[in-house]
């Protein structure tokens, strides 16, 4: 079984609340998807989420949660319930529920477009990203990071957020941190750590095979004689599906730490 979902995603449970109200006091559930929610991807299509079924990612969601399916499953249709998952506070909203069965494509279109842009958006605007900076030299102005950041081309200061969930919580931008020392600073000798990270954060953050095998590869490319290429040796397994699944629970568990990676890489 599986149903039909559009959400309304909020920063803060207090404006769950609020939605939520609204929406049950008879408000139109696409009216308020359209003013509150912060999910830029979903809130022109009403918030759509597609069909949710056990088992399954929901579209938008970098990987399963339990939390999120026990809660809206069991809706009927035009049940609304809040619920909250790392990705913020979701009012969501039950549409059909179906038991299976194929629906055609003209009615199902648009949810399979939404999907491959979230799957695909993220890997090409950073192939492309690279392509030009290395076709133009470009590099980060020193305005900018004093500005934005107080640290003015000192990679060894950006590294200390790479390497630290605490000093930098967001994994996607730690992962932006570390693209940024390897090639906006050109930061030489810490560019090999730098994709090193980016692959370690991409398989046991986020859970994606391919981008951790992509790091990998450039790493295996730009630096074959570095320490941390052949930590990445000792990473590279967990890049194949076919020998290893990711897990959500126990992922971050079965891997060691960097430099962990680094010591057994050189011992």
């Amino acid at each position: 079984a599986k149903v039909g979902a559009f959400h309304c995603l909020l920063q803060t449970e207090a404006e769950a609340d609020m939605v939520l109200a609204k929406a049950r006091a008879g408000a139109d559930f696409k009216s308020l998807v359209e003013q509150y929610s912060i999910d830029a991807a979903s809130k022109d299509i009403s918030g759509a989420l597609g069909y949710i079924q056990e088992g399954k990612i929901p579209n938008g969601f970098a990987r399963r949660d339990m939390n999120f399916e026990s809660k809206v499953l069991p809706l009927e249709e035009g049940e609304l319930v809040k619920v909250e998952t790392a990705l913020g506070w979701h009012v969501v909203k039950a549409g059909p529920r179906e038991g299976g069965g194929m629906k055609p494509l003209s009615e199902v279109y648009d949810e399979i477009a939404t999907l491959l842009r979230r799957a695909n958006f993220g890997d090409v605007y950073n192939d492309e990203l690279q392509l030009v900076r290395a076709e133009f030299e470009a590099g980060v102005l020193s305005k900018g990071i004093e500005e934005y950041t107080g640290v003015e081309r000192n990679a060894a200061r950006l590294m200390e957020g790479v390497r630290s969930e605490t000093l930098v919580p967001e994994t996607r931008a730690r992962i932006e941190l570390a693209r940024r020392v390897s090639s906006d600073l050109n930061a030489r000798e810490y560019a090999p750590e730098c994709l090193f990270w980016i692959a370690y954060l991409e398989i046991t953050k986020n859970g994606n095979q391919r981008n951790c095998k992509k790091a990998l590869d450039r790493l295996d490319r730009e630096h074959p004689k570095s320490d941390w290429k052949k930590a990445g040796d000792l990473l590279r397994p967990y890049t194949d599906p076919q020998n290893f699944t990711v897990d959500e629970a126990d992922l971050p568990l079965a891997l060691d730490s960097p430099q962990e990676f680094l010591e057994k890489a050189t011992s």
